[in-house]
């Protein structure tokens, strides 16, 4: 990944899920070295299978190191597409055309008071929970195109469905977890694989008193 980075100064575009493209420039950094160092180096990492992080141009010698996209284009697909998945639930969402369109639940304004990571945080009148409840369970859960399954994958559905977890309550020190229709009953794909919320996701949506749906 770093590889590509470094000579295409780029991740994404046609060989991402949602097109995403991001420019890095300083995937390496580059330390000059007196010729002493660099054959020093060269001597320590002789008969191992990774190679010395050194490099010669010019003739001139040089340390190399990660530069400050050195771990940023490691979490671009990752992160990016993690995004994509949010932002495309959010469109169908609050685009008015959509038929599962939720922004008008906050008498007539949107609900939406901020997106957290992977998941949305709402102020939802008592009159309007029902629908926008539904509406945000299904359209989390919703096959996701841009991600085909294939080759072993592809016995549990065609495309990837991720399951949700809900929490609500009258604030954010009331937020209690909620059952979540799963995908059959909201008839959206075939039954979730549940995977453990990782601890760093958890502690985060802590520290922003949790989410409502």
């Amino acid at each position: 990944m770093r590889e590509f980075a470094f000579k295409n100064h780029y991740l994404g575009g046609s060989l991402h899920p949602f097109g995403y493209k991001h420019w890095f420039w300083s995937v390496y950094n580059y330390k000059k070295l007196m010729p002493a160092q660099y054959y020093k180096i060269m001597a320590k990492y002789q008969g191992r299978e990774d190679e010395a992080p050194v490099a010669v141009i010019n003739g001139q010698y040089f340390k190399v190191g990660l530069g400050e996209d050195g771990k940023r284009c490691i979490a671009f697909y990752p992160q990016s597409t993690a995004a994509g998945v949010l932002k495309e639930a959010m469109l169908r969402l609050f685009d008015p055309e959509s038929p599962s369109f939720i922004g008008d639940a906050y008498y007539g304004k949107t609900p939406l008071r901020a997106p957290i990571h992977d998941s949305l945080l709402l102020e939802v009148p008592d009159a309007q929970w029902d629908r926008v409840f539904e509406s945000v369970c299904r359209e989390m859960q919703r096959p996701i195109v841009q991600q085909p399954m294939t080759g072993n994958l592809a016995q549990f559905g065609d495309y990837l469905s991720i399951g949700v977890a809900a929490k609500q309550g009258l604030d954010w020190s009331q937020m209690e977890d909620i059952p979540v229709p799963g995908f059959t009953e909201l008839g959206v794909g075939s039954e979730p694989i549940y995977e453990p919320m990782e601890q760093d996701d958890e502690e985060d949506l802590n520290s922003f008193g949790r989410e409502v749906a």
